[in-house]
């Protein structure tokens, strides 16, 4: 388990802002100052600030009153805790997001940028929209939220008289300390797989795709030139490329770009030299900003700025400023919270506002507090084998959805089947923040008759993750087991009508000789029996529809509680 730490700045000194484009590099000379003269400083730079470092760079104006352009609030200390974001925060009342660029739009103007693309005036252009909100909403509960959905590295909360910013950033844009200079550029994006196998073929993809390796390639030689303007020279050099960043809901890839700075560089000079964050621009960057404020609607604000802190340091200072993607600004009016991507030339316009809309999709996780769950047979002095791929299926979901699992899992959970006598039944759960307990139970019997089961008419999504995981999140199963009283276990059919499983275990049919079990992409459950018999060839792969379980030749559900059992479809049941 890994220990997370937070740090909030006391006892507040004073603010220094800039509201005009004259003021931005005075605020960051005097946070710079306080810092050096002992006090911790947090605040930000907004992305319309781009021109005061560099008149090149365009961008839409801000109208009064929206936010300014720099922020920095001074404090006399700080306190440094654990941070625990393994429970669920208290929800907000119900929130409506509503996207601000329509499908038919944000991809006209991917269109409209892959033209500039291909009259060579610019070679990548990241293109953003908003997602708002006028409901009221807690702006402290929506970082929370946001920290159990994204669980970012470089997440801050800053409260001004006028606003909240509230940002859950995974990228660094720079930490700067005894003139060692990095930068992370974030740029390529996939979706979280709902299965093992999925998950890895999505990150391969990733890995492997031309264009997502061109994407933030581009910006890897963007940061490089731009570290070069304060760099010691031969210093700049790229100490990762291209590797891969698992998140709950998305893979990303980074990359880290190193320099030495000259020894009269001042934060004014590293913020002239790299802001705005070239992967929030594109590339060239002063073509990229040119072409953002004439096709984007609105100023991006704190979004695609800058959030960060600044502390005293026995080297004079330490300055870590995230890029605000993943970002929120919360007034009493209205919510904004930005998302987009980089549009290449060979970006497929529907695939890219796809991904814009996934990385919005944290404002909508549930913070439900559930534990994850593992259910065997155990007899003793058998082989581990059955124990050993239900651990395994357990970490494989603790690290996709999130949660903490102890190094030692599998040596405690066999300290305490060494207490186990007899046959039973096991079930191991591990909360969120790694709490481990095992339960052992007298085992189910076994019984001649065949199982009997009702066809469900009230489908699952395929696309839903929580049917590929094991946990006490029950309501999808006991549901159905309430609709239908009278039989054993109800058969689960998914938007397709396609059959998936029951709703305690995987699903078989024989067609001739063989015996086949529905494709994980159905939507059910990788059960570690089901994985052991594909594995000795005694079933198959193959898509089940209701009319074929009508017409099988046999039926059979099973799992590794309660092995093979055959099963036959009571055709004349119906649901309460």
């Amino acid at each position: 388990m890994s220990a997370r730490t937070t740090t909030t700045l006391t006892n507040f000194r004073y603010e220094i802002q800039a509201t005009s484009l004259d003021d931005v590099q005075r605020t960051i000379e005097s946070a710079e100052h306080a810092a050096h003269e002992g006090r911790w400083v947090a605040g930000f730079v907004s992305y319309e600030a781009a021109p005061a470092f560099d008149a090149a760079l365009a961008v839409t104006p801000q109208r009064n009153g929206q936010v300014p352009l720099a922020w920095f609030g001074v404090f006399a200390s700080q306190e440094v805790c654990d941070i625990d974001t393994t429970l669920p925060p208290s929800p907000n009342p119900l929130v409506e997001w509503s996207i601000e660029t329509s499908r038919d739009d944000y991809e006209a103007r991917v269109v409209r940028i892959q033209d500039h693309i291909r009259t060579g005036q610019v070679y990548q252009v990241n293109l953003t929209t908003r997602v708002t909100s006028r409901d009221h909403l807690d702006p402290f509960v929506l970082y929370q939220q946001l920290l159990w959905a994204q669980q970012p590295a470089y997440g801050a909360f800053i409260t001004t008289p006028d606003l909240c910013v509230v940002s859950a950033s995974p990228e660094l844009f720079f930490e700067w300390h005894d003139s060692n200079l990095r930068c992370r550029p974030m740029k390529g994006t996939r979706r979280r797989g709902r299965f093992a196998e999925e998950d890895r073929d999505l990150a391969r993809d990733l890995l492997h795709s031309s264009k997502e390796q061109s994407e933030n390639i581009m910006i890897v030689d963007l940061v490089r030139n731009d570290m070069a303007k304060v760099a010691e020279l031969g210093s700049v050099h790229v100490a990762e490329l291209l590797e891969l960043e698992e998140y709950p809901q998305v893979f990303q890839l980074v990359s880290d770009v190193r320099c030495r700075t000259e020894a009269s560089t001042r934060l004014t000079d590293v913020f002239a030299a790299l802001f705005p964050g070239g992967s929030v621009t594109g590339a060239p960057k002063s073509s990229a900003t040119r072409l953002i404020s004439h096709i984007e609607d609105s100023p991006r604000g704190i979004y695609c700025g800058t959030v960060g802190r600044l502390a005293p340091s026995d080297r004079g200072m330490h300055a870590t400023f995230n890029v605000a993607i993943r970002t929120a600004t919360v007034t009493e009016s209205r919510a904004d919270f930005g998302t987009g991507g980089g549009i290449v030339a060979d970006s497929q316009p529907a695939l890219e506002y796809d991904e814009m809309v996934l990385k919005a999709q944290q404002l909508h996780t549930p913070t439900i507090d559930y534990s994850l769950l593992e259910t065997f047979r155990y007899r003793p002095g058998e082989t581990s084998e059955v124990r050993d791929r239900h651990l395994r299926r357990l970490q494989y979901s603790a690290r996709r959805l999130g949660f903490l699992v102890p190094c030692d899992l599998a040596e405690f959970v066999e300290s305490e089947l060494i207490l186990v006598t007899v046959d039973s039944r096991i079930r191991v759960l591990v909360a969120k923040d790694g709490t481990v307990s095992v339960e052992a139970s007298s085992a189910p019997g076994d019984s001649p008759a065949p199982v009997r089961l009702a066809l469900d008419d009230e489908t699952v999504m395929s696309s839903d993750v929580n049917l590929f995981h094991k946990t006490t999140r029950r309501d999808i199963y006991d549901r159905r087991r309430r609709r239908f009283p009278t039989v054993d276990d109800v058969v689960m059919v998914n938007e397709r009508g396609e059959c998936t499983e029951t709703t305690t275990a995987n699903l078989a049919v024989r067609r001739g000789p063989l015996w086949f079990t529905p494709p994980l992409s159905s939507g059910c459950l990788p059960g570690i029996a089901r994985e052991i018999e594909l594995e000795r060839a005694r079933i198959h792969e193959g898509v089940i529809q209701t009319s074929d379980l009508l017409v099988a030749e046999e039926i059979a559900v099973f799992n590794s509680l309660r092995g093979w059992r055959r099963a036959e479809i009571d055709v004349k049941v119906s649901h309460d």
